[in-house]
């Protein structure tokens, strides 16, 4: 598939019905290499992401009860906060700017993902402290890792209609 971005901005459209056909690895590097050329102040480049597949996504459903419709692979985003820098709450993404770029790169990440043919959906990680105690343990990442999102990537038939937007 090849879209210009302005069409690939107004085309992408959250998928919540996934089938079962697989993601392949080459195609998941494409996305976080896109991530990875979000904006990020400082350059410091303070996102983690980490790649869940079949059982492990199945597990964190389990537990979490959020429901990845049928995805098979999710990729969750972290950031890494450094309190020496920021020294404030890690529950305040408002007042951290690295936070920010996090979200920059999911941008970067689902807008790949539309543009090479894939669907995504942005999942909430409730309850976060939960789910990103169960996916840090996972990839084995410390207690300065803030979870920002969980994004389920899968292949589908059709996208639905987009909804009215707000200016």
């Amino acid at each position: 598939m090849n879209m210009d971005a302005y069409e690939c901005l107004m085309t992408r459209r959250t998928i919540r019905r996934f089938d079962d056909r697989r993601v392949s690895d080459d195609e998941i590097k494409k996305l976080i290499a896109a991530a990875v050329q979000a904006p990020c102040g400082g350059n410091n480049q303070l996102w983690r992401f980490a790649v869940l597949r079949d059982e492990s996504v199945d597990h964190l459903q389990k537990e979490t009860g959020v429901d990845y419709y049928g995805a098979r692979c999710v990729v969750a985003v972290f950031i890494e906060h450094i309190p020496s820098i920021y020294n404030r709450n890690r529950w305040t993404p408002v007042e951290n700017p690295d936070y920010g770029t996090g979200f920059a790169g999911v941008q970067n990440l689902v807008l790949a993902a539309h543009a090479i043919g894939l669907g995504t959906c942005w999942c909430k990680p409730f309850p976060p402290l939960l789910a990103e105690r169960i996916i840090g343990g996972m990839f084995e990442l410390g207690e300065e890792h803030v979870l920002l999102a969980n994004i389920a990537i899968g292949r589908y038939d059709k996208a639905p209609e987009g909804p009215a937007r707000w200016p």
